[in-house]
């Protein structure tokens, strides 16, 4: 069994995935749903956030291809 635990910095994005995710009955699900389309090859859109906000953010993850098939 995996388990993931989130930690959201003090940013607006951040502050806005958090409260996003809380509004769900189930977080964890919503999560694993979006996993599942992608595993399936139906990508959710992902929309680019404004210049500003993007400079907020280090995001250690930054471009690492998180395509399985590649």
């Amino acid at each position: 069994m995996s388990r993931i635990v989130l930690t959201f910095k003090n940013n607006p994005k951040e502050k806005e995935i958090e409260k996003f995710l809380d509004s769900k009955l189930s977080p964890a699900g919503y999560i694993k749903e979006l996993v599942w389309a992608v595993i399936n090859g139906n990508n959710p859109e992902i929309v680019a956030m404004p210049k500003t906000l993007e400079s907020q953010d280090n995001d250690p993850a930054d471009g690492f291809n998180f395509n399985i098939e590649d």
